[in-house]
């Protein structure tokens, strides 16, 4: 009778497409976020900040990760490597702020790298808004 009425086509990309641009969106918030984040140690570059960073930069980078499938294929390669730069500078940031007892001593470093740092995502995000 109606049987073949209720195998209804697939919605094709449509979800696909919803969810994409749901996850950009939260990746463009989140580098909002990580770009305050870094002001904000700019000014204040204490160990706890400098530590602090470097953990909002890992979610930063986990969440870009998940969202590479989404790039364009002519900007992964470009995307994968900003995202490993920004990686390295992260275990850099960790390792300046973990290995002085007191970074204010030297805050020329951590403030570079900060500047570095602030750099990539912008890339990361400019590829991200392709």
């Amino acid at each position: 009778m109606g049987g073949s009425s209720s195998h209804e086509p697939a919605s094709g990309g449509s979800g696909c497409s919803s969810s994409e641009m749901s996850d950009k969106e939260e990746l463009l918030g989140i580098s909002m976020k990580l770009d305050s984040s870094i002001d904000a140690t700019k000014a204040d570059l204490s160990k706890t900040n400098l530590l602090k960073l470097s953990d909002d930069i890992g979610n930063f980078a986990e969440s870009a990760t998940g969202y590479v499938d989404n790039v364009p294929a002519t900007s992964r390669f470009q995307f994968r490597s900003l995202l490993n730069k920004l990686e390295q500078q992260s275990r850099e940031l960790r390792s300046n702020s973990v290995g002085k007892s007191n970074p204010s001593q030297d805050t020329g470093i951590p403030a570079k790298l900060c500047g570095d740092i602030q750099a990539t995502v912008r890339d990361l995000v400019t590829v991200i808004q392709r």
